[in-house]
């Protein structure tokens, strides 16, 4: 999540137009993070339920820094998926293959 805001306070970009290290390592980390729930056995949807019922869980307890840090999970579940959805619809991809 550090990581994350870090990024967006600064963009993922620097002055000459080439990718921020830290980009690199975001990206790297969300790869292994997805590897490791591969690994594990959680689906999306599996790990949505896990999410949800720890978001209880914080709420119940009064824990806002942990209720926060699943909401904030939960959005980068859900920009991770536009951004996949979005490099599927685009034609200009070079990553898709024809």
């Amino acid at each position: 999540m550090l990581l994350r805001a870090y990024i967006d306070d600064r963009g993922t970009l620097d002055g000459d137009g080439l990718p921020i290290p830290a980009q690199a390592l975001h990206d790297k980390l969300v790869s292994r993070a997805q590897s490791l729930r591969t690994e594990l056995g959680l689906t999306s949807q599996s790990l949505a339920k896990l999410l949800g019922t720890l978001s209880s869980v914080a709420v119940a307890g009064g824990d806002d820094a942990g209720l926060a840090a699943l909401k904030a999970e939960g959005a980068e579940i859900i920009a991770a998926r536009q951004r996949a959805l979005v490099s599927v619809d685009d034609p200009d991809d070079p990553e898709k293959v024809a």
